[in-house]
């Protein structure tokens, strides 16, 4: 749906880990037509560093294992992202 300008948006960052999509006010047919994979193919098609993870605890220890000091780290979600 809005798959290009999320991908704008997200572009500039170093690396984007896309956990799966939580879908909260989208039909059944949104959800069968739509994945956090069809983000990432698009972040990479425009020269982004963009990876499909879908479990959180995997992202963590992604992050944790490729942090350096100077870092900064952006977490954003519309679900639980804690």
């Amino acid at each position: 749906m809005f798959r290009r300008e999320m991908a704008a948006a997200l572009g500039g960052a170093d690396r984007i880990i896309v956990p799966d999509i939580f879908f909260a006010r989208d039909t059944a047919e949104d959800r069968a037509h739509v994945h956090s994979l069809d983000l990432v193919k698009t972040l990479n098609n425009l020269g982004a560093d963009a990876v499909y993870e879908p479990a959180i605890a995997a992202i963590a220890e992604r992050v944790l294992e490729d942090l350096r000091p100077g870092d900064v780290v952006v977490t954003m979600g519309a679900g639980d992202i804690t």
